[in-house]
């Protein structure tokens, strides 16, 4: 009759689940008989758990959770949810240095998590060069509705993962203008800024200050920019049809028209704000 070959290692654990095989047998008695002389000789593995437990309660004081104790000690969480509920009079003396061992301050920053401003700083600079939430969203892996809450609401955090795709959109992107004229303007009235305005040292910064120009106030809805009018001449003088202004400025057609026939007739319905500075 063949023998059965053992397919894992003696030890005490696998005697405890139940197996009997005669060397994990051995294992359990040899435990025993070790614990029995340490205790003859006063020596004990565990110890009263009410240091470690005040200790877990200042940490969660201090702004702690049980899962970033359990990652900087090495605990299992449930184990730490016992000893802080009181669940358990002793504590094994290796969970309890391990626990001590943690300095009552701050919590360490949450690895799945990180600082929203430079996730909100890059959806609002690729918006103000007319890029829409609607099609940066598929290529994000993300809801349009996500992107508005971190573009348009004081979002506190964001996941690591969040933070990295939209940095890496932002890098392929800052350079390319987008078509949406009407998420330029959007942009440009919520007093967004485009990516000229930051560069990587500071964009995740909280406390940095956009590096704008302050000569340029953004104008009335209604009022007409001298700078749209400058980029429609200098399409018109390039040949480009209505069409094609209208798609790339926003441009109504007989404003395009208006401006064709001032051209043509050497006339500008007002001097443009270089020009002025040039003849100044």
């Amino acid at each position: 009759m063949a023998t059965a070959v053992r397919s894992h290692a003696p030890s005490r654990s696998c005697y405890q689940a139940g197996c009997r095989a005669e060397d994990c047998v051995r294992e359990g008695y040899r435990y025993r008989k070790q614990l029995d002389l340490e205790h003859a000789r006063g020596q004990y593995r565990r110890r009263d758990a009410t240091q470690t437990r005040v200790h877990i309660r200042r940490l969660t004081f201090a702004g702690w959770t049980v899962p970033q104790i359990a990652r900087a000690s090495g605990v299992s969480k449930v184990s730490i949810y016992k000893l802080n509920s009181g669940a358990q009079a002793t504590v094994a003396h290796w969970r309890a240095a391990a626990i001590l061992n943690i300095r009552i301050g701050p919590p360490p920053a949450d690895e799945k998590h990180v600082d929203a401003t430079g996730s909100m700083r890059r959806l609002r600079a690729l918006c103000a060069i007319g890029h829409t939430l609607t099609s940066l969203a598929p290529r994000l892996g993300m809801t349009r509705d996500r992107l508005k809450v971190i573009a348009n609401t004081p979002t506190v955090r964001v996941r690591t993962e969040e933070a990295a795709a939209i940095a890496r959109l932002y890098r392929r992107l800052a350079a390319i203008p987008g078509t949406s004229q009407q998420v330029r303007t959007f942009s440009r009235n919520r007093g967004w800024h485009g990516p000229l305005a930051w560069d990587e040292t500071t964009i995740d910064d909280p406390a940095a200050q956009p590096d704008v120009d302050d000569g340029y106030t953004p104008l009335h809805p209604n009022s007409y920019d001298p700078y749209r009018r400058s980029e429609i001449e200098h399409l018109l003088l390039s040949g480009a049809s209505s069409d094609e202004i209208h798609k790339r400025t926003g441009a109504s057609a007989s404003y395009i028209t208006q401006i064709r026939a001032e051209m043509r007739a050497g006339q500008r319905r007002r001097p443009l704000k270089r020009d002025l500075e040039t003849a100044a």
